[in-house]
């Protein structure tokens, strides 16, 4: 992505890449969320990496960076492995059931060692709904929105916003 914006003759350290290097580009639903954003599908992967710098330079957002990291994970399965939608159904358990600590570099070594070289990890169809609450909702138009909202993405993709296949 990052070489992507660069060929657009963008600087990657704007304080939003998508709605600087974007804005000429017309407004379309993402094919996996539905967020309606310049460059549509293409558009929501910059406006997650705008996203991960923000948590990864101001440690206000970092605190909810997993939340983010399987929000935008489970909405986008298919774009991330076929071992992505059980790892990151299983962090947002330990996340949201056993009080996981979401800030980076946080997350469970066990999950870690379960999912590298297992090749008996189930392959989970993605969700045929993926929730309303999008990444466009959480940092839309450049404008980082806080970390409740990050929390209400999270809660939407995982609890009752998306169906997830038994």
């Amino acid at each position: 992505m990052i070489k992507c914006i660069m060929a657009l003759g963008c600087n990657v350290m704007n304080e939003s890449v998508v709605f600087t290097c974007m804005k000429d580009i017309p407004p379309a639903p993402c094919r996996r969320c539905g967020a309606v954003l310049p460059g549509s599908s293409e558009g929501c992967r910059a406006l997650f990496a705008d996203l991960l710098a923000l948590e990864y330079s101001d440690p206000a957002y970092g605190v909810v960076n997993l939340l983010a990291v399987d929000a935008h994970a489970l909405q986008h399965s298919e774009d991330h492995g076929v071992k992505n939608h059980p790892f990151h159904l299983l962090r947002l358990c330990w996340l949201l059931e056993y009080g996981g600590d979401s800030r980076i570099g946080q997350g469970p070594a066990w999950l870690h060692r379960r999912f590298d070289d297992n090749p008996d990890i189930p392959i989970l169809e993605p969700p045929a709904k993926r929730g309303k609450v999008t990444i466009a909702d959480v940092y839309g138009a450049g404008q980082p929105r806080g970390t409740r909202n990050a929390c209400l993405w999270l809660g939407n993709v995982g609890v009752g916003g998306v169906e997830h296949p038994s």
